[in-house]
């Protein structure tokens, strides 16, 4: 056992939440000076309350060295063995002391700033606790793995044409009590608007469609440009939407860490993204969640 400073991050979610926490991790990684690893117990849980997730990060090539639990209990109490050795007899007597996202999910750059051991348990849905090694990051995660043979073929329909990305999320959105009410769901007014803006912008424009409801999409958006629907996909296969949404030229993600990412990954300096002005239906997280600048709202 080491008694090294040493940050544990906690994994937990879907694909793209994972890949935030990890983007985190690796930049204070990068920053020097400290082990960083990652607690992987929330995908050994049963479902409960929380919809049940596999580990995805594997597909992108990146190591995600595991925390041991002897490493979780040594970063839950900042790195103080007397205070880990008095909770085990008796926990009111120190309490563990994880560090938490902010609330509304807003920057804090102070966990950039975070020093000595410490244990990380939030979304971190932010660039701002990567841009300082983005290039990096983007190339080490875009180091795509060999695609099943129809990935590879729609890659390279992707690639021939004029390619918009859009992501209609529904699945839990719209079946499960705890992320229906804590999310926006986006509706067909909202794609109507998104895929106008960008008939309008670009010609000869073919939509790619990504998503968890397929017969939602077909039934309800329009079909006043080329439009195809990438539906070979599931919840264990996730990455391969990523990877094929971030050949698309342009993107339409939805309130979707998922196609967050498959925006962020494609970016070129000629991008368009559109993205839903409200993610969460709290006005207070709504206030502080941010997306990339050169980004529109709508």
């Amino acid at each position: 056992m080491s008694h090294t400073s040493t940050i544990v991050v906690r994994l937990s979610g879907g694909l793209g939440n994972q890949l935030f926490q990890y983007a985190l991790g690796r930049s204070l990684y990068l920053s020097g000076g400290r082990r960083v690893l990652y607690d992987l117990d929330f995908f050994e849980r049963k479902e409960g309350d929380h919809i049940k997730r596999s580990y995805g990060l594997g597909h992108f090539g990146v190591e995600c060295e595991r925390a041991s639990s002897w490493d979780i209990a040594h970063a839950r109490h900042r790195g103080s063995w007397i205070r880990r050795t008095l909770h085990a007899i008796r926990p009111g007597l120190a309490p563990e002391r994880p560090v938490n996202d902010t609330p509304d999910m807003r920057f804090d750059p102070a966990i950039l700033a975070i020093k000595g051991s410490a244990y990380l348990d939030g979304y971190w849905q932010s660039e701002h606790y990567f841009d300082r090694i983005a290039d990096q990051l983007r190339s080490e995660l875009t180091r795509w793995e060999p695609g099943d043979a129809r990935t590879n073929e729609w890659a390279s329909i992707i690639g021939s044409v004029m390619a918009v990305s859009l992501h209609v999320r529904r699945g839990d959105y719209v079946s499960h009590r705890a992320a229906m009410e804590h999310f926006v769901t986006c509706d067909v007014g909202y794609y109507a608007a998104a895929m106008e803006f960008m008939q309008q912008r670009i010609p000869d424009i073919h939509f790619f469609v990504f998503s968890d409801d397929h017969d939602w999409a077909r039934d309800h958006l329009p079909r006043s440009s080329a439009i195809s629907f990438v539906d070979h996909t599931g919840p264990d296969t996730a990455h391969h939407d990523v990877r094929l949404m971030s050949l698309c030229r342009h993107h339409i993600i939805a309130n979707s860490s998922l196609s967050w990412w498959g925006a962020w990954l494609g970016r070129t300096s000629e991008q368009n993204v559109v993205a839903p002005r409200f993610w969460f239906k709290d006005p207070m997280i709504n206030a502080g969640f941010q997306l990339p600048p050169s980004w529109t709202r709508i």
